[in-house]
């Protein structure tokens, strides 16, 4: 539809007094025409302002840098709240990593701990098992022991019987003797 203003505006506009012929389709270009001029546009679209309309653009576009400034002020707050969560982060991701190590090393020094504990209770298993044998050989040792010292006892006893005998003999049998040399 716009074209087609274009188009009558620029067939109505043949005997005008300016000619104007825009080229560039890629910029933003203000071109102020008067009633009357003739505009060449070679570009695929072309909007137009009328002096109400672009003095409100100009004001808009000067809210708009106003607004850039405030939203490049949140952007920037944005932007510092974001470095302090990646500094939190890093923080948090190195106090992590030092706990896992720490960690690690806690579960290295148990597993070594425990090897060692097994290794010294075999070792005292194995020493209370020597000392158990040796024990129960020392228990046979002195039943063996006990057993001679009864028989010794028995026979110490009987030793003393005979002896006693053996005197209360000797003694009759010299009476006896003495006895019959007496007579």
């Amino acid at each position: 539809m716009i074209r087609i203003l274009f188009f009558l505006l620029c067939s109505t506009s043949i005997n005008a007094q300016r000619w104007h012929q825009l080229n560039s389709c890629n910029e933003i270009n203000a071109l102020k025409v008067l009633k009357g001029d003739t505009v060449f546009f070679n570009c695929d679209t072309t909007y137009l302002l009328s002096n109400h309309l672009y003095a409100q653009y100009k004001i808009y576009r000067t809210n708009l840098k106003n607004y850039d400034a405030q939203n490049q002020k949140l952007y920037d707050s944005y932007e510092e709240i974001f470095k302090i969560q990646e500094l939190q982060i890093k923080t948090q991701q190195e106090s992590f990593t030092t706990l896992k190590k720490q960690f690690d090393q806690m579960v290295s020094s148990t597993y070594s701990f425990t090897d060692t504990t097994k290794i010294s209770l075999s070792k005292i298993r194995d020493s209370l098992t020597l000392a158990t044998s040796t024990i129960e050989e020392s228990k046979k040792i002195i039943e063996e022991a006990n057993k001679n010292l009864k028989k010794a006892k028995k026979r110490g006893a009987l030793a003393k019987i005979a002896f006693g005998l053996g005197g209360l003999i000797i003694g009759a049998a010299t009476v006896a003797i003495i006895a019959i040399l007496k007579k």
